[in-house]
């Protein structure tokens, strides 16, 4: 069964066609559902909005920023609090993770047992096994 140039060419336009025309199709309805989908707001220009204040709710629940870039802000100084007899330095009411290692690291070889270590530090069983098989070594 032989092919002809003019059945390849033509069976090639009539599937670019479709293809075109399935694009034009995807774009006019994208383009009259955004127009469905989006209504005009309507805003008085006089209506001032305010701030939420911060004993407000949103949406029920009680949103607080929390700055996790590891710098300390200047609205939470820091704080001293005793952990054995070493102070630590604590920037609302949490420890930097290093410094609880460090800490860890400093009891271990201190000879302090495992268990004294993980009730007064916040450290994960697995950060402290880790801590001990490094000392280990």
């Amino acid at each position: 069964m032989d092919v002809l140039n003019e059945q390849v060419i033509d069976i090639g336009l009539k599937m670019f066609g479709y293809l075109v025309a399935a694009g034009l199709g995807m774009l006019l309805y994208s383009v009259i559902a955004e127009r469905r989908r989006t209504a005009p707001a309507s805003i008085e220009p006089h209506e001032a909005i305010a701030a939420p204040r911060r004993s407000e709710a949103v949406g029920g629940v009680d949103v607080q920023f929390v700055d996790l870039r590891g710098r300390p802000s200047e609205a939470a100084p820091f704080q001293t609090q005793p952990v054995g007899n070493r102070p630590t330095l604590k920037t609302d009411g949490r420890r930097d993770r290093l410094e609880v290692i460090r800490l860890a690291r400093q009891m271990l070889r201190a000879g302090t047992p495992a268990e004294m270590v993980r009730r007064t530090l916040p450290i994960s069983d697995a950060e402290l096994t880790f801590l001990q098989s490094a000392n280990a070594q």
